[in-house]
């Protein structure tokens, strides 16, 4: 019977050999935390959509631009008109008018709006001889400035900054959102890392687990051991089972998350993982988190939302003017070459004033603006503080975590070696099950936490790259 519990031994150890032989020949391929990012930025369809919206945006902050900027103008009207003349009835039976207009107009950041147009119109009253086909030329200039509503341009100065601000707070949000999800995924990386080294460890311990129930099985068939140590190895046993079941189950779901993040479907990694060095430099920070640049340009947008809110509800009053020369000719060449003479010009001057009569609601409409502005002016302090903290906060915690990194590398190191030398003892008789479960549990407990440890400075470290740092 102990020649056949011997022999049982020899061949499980050659099977782990040969399996352990078998991996080594066809190791799985290494997937570096570069590669990863690299796959998750080009399959993560959120990362996509962020990026692609964040450039958008970006690229959208020229509207505003266009606020100011000239616009070309072009009409051609066809007039048919057969309708009787109510003065003179016989005067013809027929009007046809066409008319062609061309101008540029601009408006100017301080209220003035110009137009300079010119039209050509062509009359023809048929069946009517005394009544020949002319032409009619018209270079007009136009003028208007604002007075109340839109003073001095307010308006048109609120509309472009709310233009600008509401494109940029997209583009920051995006590219936040970006940035996160990519810190995300670096986090996911060194999770499963983590928990495949977390599983590997607590295998390790399953191991020598059995080890030590078998020996002491055999013990108590040779009646050189006592129950009671049996009893203590067969506990430890499960105990280790236990915690390999709920390390392998954390390392299914940190595979998972893993593979969700780069768009596959699918709890099973196949590519091997390392936890990368904690020495590496801390990364550097922005002045302003992306986040917190958005809301930034939220308060711009709130400004200018009160403005443009206080300046539509104020009265209009409003100077406008026009300035064109006329001409009039049976030719069209000679009513355009003669139209920019000026025998016989127009001018024209005028006000223009209107203002809402409920004041009451005016009134309350503009307070609420001006409300909401105090608002977002109030988040955008609150998120730099924020954001100040958050920071401090990220570099204390990584000072921390790295210390208690060198810390459990060091214990670790003293674990493992008190643990063999005691599991030597034991297989001389010179110490207890008891105490080498102990020492063994001591080991297994501090590479785990070397292990947690490390990648606690590996996710603070993601964490950081939030803040869009070099």
């Amino acid at each position: 019977m102990k020649y056949c519990t011997y022999l049982t031994d020899i061949l499980t150890v050659a099977a782990v050999l040969f399996a352990v032989n078998s991996l080594a020949a066809e190791p799985s391929p290494a997937l570096r935390l570069e590669d990863y990012l690299s796959q998750v930025n080009a399959e993560n369809r959120e990362i996509k959509a962020a990026e692609t919206s964040s450039e958008g945006a970006g690229m959208r902050t020229s509207e505003s631009t266009l606020i100011y900027s000239p616009i070309l103008s072009a009409e051609y009207q066809h007039l048919h008109e057969e309708k009787t003349n109510s003065l003179f009835p016989s005067a013809y039976e027929k009007f046809v008018n066409d008319t062609y207009s061309l101008g540029i107009s601009q408006l100017t950041s301080f209220g003035l709006k110009g137009k300079l147009s010119y039209t050509l119109t062509a009359y023809d009253y048929t069946q009517t001889p005394d009544r020949p086909k002319f032409y009619e030329g018209l270079p007009r200039l136009e003028l208007s400035q604002s007075l109340l509503r839109n003073g001095f341009g307010s308006e048109t100065r609120a509309l472009k900054e709310l233009t600008e601000a509401s494109a940029l707070a997209t583009q920051y949000t995006e590219s936040y959102k970006a940035k996160a999800i990519r810190a995300e995924a670096e986090g996911a990386y060194v999770k499963l890392a983590a928990a495949r080294d977390l599983r590997k460890n607590t295998e390790d311990s399953a191991k020598f687990a059995k080890e030590i129930l078998d020996w002491n099985t055999r013990r108590i068939r040779l009646n050189l051991g006592e129950d009671s140590d049996l009893l203590q190895a067969q506990a430890n046993m499960e105990a280790r089972n236990l915690q390999l079941q709920a390390a392998t189950d954390a390392e299914r779901t940190a595979a998972r998350d893993f593979n969700r993040l780069r768009n596959l479907d699918g709890d099973s990694v196949a590519e091997t993982l390392l936890l990368p060095s904690v020495n590496g430099i801390s990364p550097n920070r922005a002045q302003f988190r992306d986040d917190v640049r958005a809301a930034i340009e939220g308060t711009r947008i709130a400004a200018a939302q009160a403005n443009l809110g206080k300046e539509k509800n104020r009265a209009t009053l409003e100077v406008f003017g026009s300035y064109a020369f006329n001409s009039r000719n049976a030719e069209s060449s000679r009513a355009v070459s003669q139209s920019f003479k000026n025998d016989t010009p127009t001018s024209l001057i005028g006000v223009r004033f209107e203002a809402p009569i409920l004041v009451g609601a005016q009134s309350k409409a503009v307070n609420g603006y001006a409300k909401e502005a105090v608002a977002a002016e109030t988040l955008k302090d609150q998120k730099l503080f924020n954001q100040e903290v958050q920071w401090k906060e990220l570099v204390l915690r990584l000072e921390e975590a790295r210390k208690r990194y060198e810390i459990s590398v060091k214990l670790a190191d003293i674990q493992k070696r008190k643990a063999e030398t005691e599991r030597a003892r034991l297989k001389r008789g010179r110490t207890t099950t008891y105490q080498t479960l102990l020492f063994d549990t001591d080991f297994n407990q501090a590479e785990a936490n070397k292990i947690q440890s490390q990648s606690d400075v590996l996710q603070i470290l993601a964490q950081m790259k939030t803040f869009g740092g070099a």
